[in-house]
């Protein structure tokens, strides 16, 4: 909502697909490696520029991009298992296979290689003095609109905040390399993943035990509770870990916990 129109900013939308619908899809091809559009991402609020570069930034990884979201995904999912299995003590496993510091590293490479391309492509084109002739609005908008293009760029999406002049040679070469980087980079850090794990067997799977716990009352004429333990403890399978009480110790209505491990 904006305070100089009633209805919202209408600003770059046309009155056909409205506000919702056009947020809608600036979300949807912002999330895949779409690119296309039916409004002016330019003429966004703050907030809603914001969230289309996010998306792009994260490696389009919402619904797996054309191209670069598959990998974005396993590379999030390899650090997930990998942070989990640090948080309980575990190896962590992806897929049955042991994710061991190589993956890891190359992991890493995957999910920052796009970020990096993007914040330090877009930090020497705001060097260049003749940048600013290119942006059709100056200040925090102006560094907005370069942001955007090159997170469009690195994430293989397409879209732009059409607000600048992209196609000048220093523009258009520094785009190009940066594609170069963001798109093999990652590649090559999903193949090395893979071929390291297809050289690992599968772990075993490994059965955690389980302790069912039971609280029973000892009668007194009971002298030795583990001879007593399927009486005591009716139902299927052994009560292996049934404590014996010495016979200074049994009473009327003692009390014993019983445990079973399956």
């Amino acid at each position: 909502m904006t305070g100089g129109q009633a209805g919202g900013n209408m600003e770059g939308k046309e009155s056909r697909f409205g506000i919702a619908t056009s947020s809608t899809w600036s979300a949807y091809t912002t999330a895949a490696s779409n690119g296309s559009v039916n409004s002016m991402h330019d003429s966004y609020t703050p907030l809603g520029g914001f969230v289309q570069m996010l998306q792009m930034a994260l490696g389009e990884v919402v619904f797996g991009g054309v191209g670069c979201g598959l990998y974005g995904m396993i590379g999030f999912a390899i650090l997930t298992v990998f942070i989990a299995g640090l948080m309980v003590g575990r190896t962590p496993e992806f897929l049955g296979k042991k994710i061991e510091p190589g993956e890891m590293r190359w992991a890493v490479v995957l999910c920052l290689a796009t970020p990096f391309a993007i914040l330090v492509c877009s930090a020497i084109a705001c060097m260049v003095p003749g940048l600013v002739d290119q942006l059709n609005n100056g200040g925090a908008h102006g560094f907005s609109e370069v942001l955007y293009a090159f997170t469009s760029c690195g994430g293989n999406n397409g879209s732009a905040f059409a607000g600048m002049n992209c196609n000048i040679p220093w523009i258009n070469v520094m785009l190009g390399l940066e594609m170069l980087f963001a798109r093999f980079m990652p590649i090559i850090g999903t193949l090395a993943i893979a071929g390291s794990l297809a050289k690992k067997g599968k772990v075993a799977e490994r059965r955690h035990p389980v302790y069912h716990q039971r609280h029973v009352r000892i009668p007194a004429r009971v002298h030795r509770s583990a001879d007593r333990c399927p009486e005591l403890l009716p139902g299927p399978g052994a009560w292996p870990r049934c404590r014996v009480l010495p016979d200074d110790c049994v009473k009327e209505g003692a009390d014993l916990w019983l445990r079973k491990k399956t």
